[in-house]
C-alpha cells in the first residue's frame, strides 16, 4: 500500500483528453487502449505493457522482461 500511496500519481482525464484522437489513430487494434497512449503522449512518457496493440504505435513501449533487464543493469 505504501508504494501505491507514495509512488503512483493519478492523472485527471483533462490531462490526456486533448490527445484522444491521435492516440486512437496510433492504437487502432483496441478502442479501449487510447487512454494509455494519450497519457504517454501528454506526458512525453514511455509505456510499460505486454499488450501487443501498443507495439508499432510510434511511442516507446517496454515489455516487463526488457525493463527488468535494463533496471538490473543500471543497479548492477
Amino acid at each position: 500500500m505504501w508504494l501505491l500511496q507514495h509512488r503512483v500519481t493519478v492523472m485527471s482525464e483533462v490531462t490526456f483528453l486533448p490527445f484522444k484522437a491521435e492516440a486512437r489513430r496510433r492504437v487502432p487494434g483496441d478502442p479501449d487502449d487510447w487512454p494509455t497512449a494519450a497519457l504517454a503522449l501528454a506526458l512525453d512518457a514511455d509505456i510499460w505493457t505486454e499488450d501487443k496493440h501498443f507495439f508499432g504505435c510510434g511511442l516507446s513501449v517496454w515489455r516487463t522482461a526488457v525493463l527488468y533487464r535494463v533496471v538490473e543493469g543500471e543497479e548492477g
